[in-house]
């Protein structure tokens, strides 16, 4: 973890996800995040997803189903 956010630093706060299973950086638009990509080694894998403020279950109405 410590050499993930050493390499995604650079490019803004590197953040965990709430379950612990990635890391990311917050990007203006997709071009710096494309960049910021291209830098990183080879044998990560990693993609590019825009963020959500809330769940999209929520939007499609299966917030009763959930709960």
């Amino acid at each position: 973890v410590r050499e993930v956010f050493e390499t995604l630093t650079p490019y803004g706060p590197a953040r965990m996800s709430g379950t612990g299973a990635s890391c990311f950086v917050p990007f203006v638009n997709r071009a710096a995040a494309r960049l910021a990509q291209e830098t990183l080694p080879k044998h990560w894998k990693s993609f590019i997803a825009q963020g959500r403020n809330h769940s999209p279950l929520l939007d499609a109405g299966l917030r009763t189903t959930l709960r």
